[in-house]
This record gives C-alpha cells, structure tokens and sequence, in this order.
C-alpha cells in the first residue's frame, strides 16, 4: 500500500497561486488520467468500505464525481449527487459554502436521503472543509448518519479536517500532502 500511495502521490502536481495568490493548488487531473493510478486508488477506498454499513455514496462537488461513482458502483451502493440548488428539480435542502472558489449554494433533493441511512461523504480533496461541512450539515437535515467523509487528498494546513473532526465527522484521506 505504501508503494502504491507513492506512485499516486507522484502524479499530483503541486500548481501554486492557484485559484488566486497564496494558495497551492494539487492537481489530481494526471491521477485520474492514468487508468492503473485510477483503479489503485479506487481499490484502495474499496477495500476500506468493502463490508461497512453505508447506504449511499454522497458526492461532494464534481470533481469528486468520477472517482465517488467507481466507489459506490463498485460498493454496489447508490450514488447521490450535492449540486448547485437551480440543478435540482423540485424542493431540496440547502446550504451555503464561502472557500477559495468564492461563494456558492448547494443542495441535496429533499427525497435523496432518509433517517435509515449510513453515507460516505466523498470529495476528491480537502482544504478548507467548508464544502464538506457544507454536505455534512445537508445530510443530518435528513437526520441520516454519516459513516465517513472520504477523500482521495488532504491539505491539512487548510485546516478541514480539524473542523470535521469539531463537528464529529470521521475523516479519511488517501493522501495528505503538507505545505
């Protein structure tokens, strides 16, 4: 496993004063690329959630779309898309993300979720965790439970998974890459 988070940890290209000056952004676009850095880290989550209790893989934003959609195909579980409100049709549940893309909505279908399920929240990265804590607060409006939030990388001096963590959210990363 450690040799095969090196080889994943290889292809993130690190773009600084990207979106805007100060930040580093990691590119996962050359992971998702290469087809064999995209099974192993599938593989990888799957093993980690092969037997668990979850219900339904909730994706965070698109870009964590390709990889959540393998897991959950592969974990034989639904997949259920956070999207912006004016994507959803008919009445949903929103909530409000301020990060380093800007301000923005986002919602969940009030029929996506009930009380009886377990997610996997899924993102392709964390930093900041706003998105994340943004998703976690849409799934408990449901009163569902939230096994995991689970992303293929961490920025942990962005600060998001401590702030999961306060708001007692397991977390799992794949990677973490330190400034």
């Amino acid at each position: 496993m450690i040799i095969d988070q090196v080889y994943l940890k290889n292809l993130v290209t690190c773009v600084p004063d990207f979106p805007s000056k100060g930040h580093k952004f990691r590119d996962l676009s050359p992971l998702l690329a290469d087809p064999k850095a995209l099974q192993i880290a599938c593989d990888l989550l799957i093993h980690r959630y092969t037997g668990s209790d979850i219900s339904a893989v909730v994706t965070v934003s698109d870009s964590g779309l390709l990889p959540g959609s393998i897991v959950a195909y592969r974990l034989q579980k639904p997949l259920i898309r956070i999207r912006p409100p004016q994507m959803i049709p008919g009445p949903s549940f929103e909530e409000n993300v301020d990060n380093a893309l800007g301000h923005q909505a986002v919602a969940l279908s009030e029929s996506a979720l009930s009380a009886d399920d377990n997610v996997l929240l899924f993102d392709d990265a964390i930093a900041s965790g706003e998105s994340m804590l943004a998703a976690a607060a849409l799934v408990r409006r449901f009163s569902a439970r939230i096994h995991e939030a689970c992303t293929l990388i961490d920025l942990p001096d962005a600060g998001g998974r401590e702030k999961l963590i306060e708001q007692d959210v397991s977390f799992y990363a794949l990677m973490t890459f330190e400034d």
